[in-house]
């Protein structure tokens, strides 16, 4: 499986396919209609996330280009594919701890441009 990983961004397509093939390894190999299938639920999920402003007020596009850390993250947190994802080493070098160090870096920001 090719990393879907360029210089720490993720394209959305690419990682529509990561993410079908890991999480519905079965499903995505049977045939074509099933790696259709399994793509389509994730390009849903995705979408969703969108659509509910998870990465900002960007649209949905499958050619967007992502932060690998902050959407691969939210990938193996999602309920219905953490179960594939938490064994599976991510297609970047990430860490609980960079996470976690970056999760509070932003929240530092965030409360330091609202005092101002």
């Amino acid at each position: 499986m090719k990393s879907p990983v360029k210089n720490g961004k993720t394209r959305i397509d690419r990682a529509i396919n990561f993410i079908a093939e890991t999480v519905y390894p079965e499903e995505f190999n049977r045939d074509k209609k099933g790696k259709r299938a399994a793509r389509k639920r994730v390009t849903s999920m995705i979408s969703r996330a969108y659509t509910d402003d998870v990465f900002g007020k960007a649209v949905f596009d499958r050619m967007r280009w992502e932060d690998a850390a902050a959407f691969y993250t939210w990938a193996s947190n999602k309920k219905e594919w953490k179960h594939a994802l938490k064994d599976m080493p991510l297609p970047i070098n990430l860490s609980v701890d960079n996470v976690v160090h970056a999760q509070k870096a932003e929240s530092s920001t965030i409360r330091h441009a609202a005092s101002l």
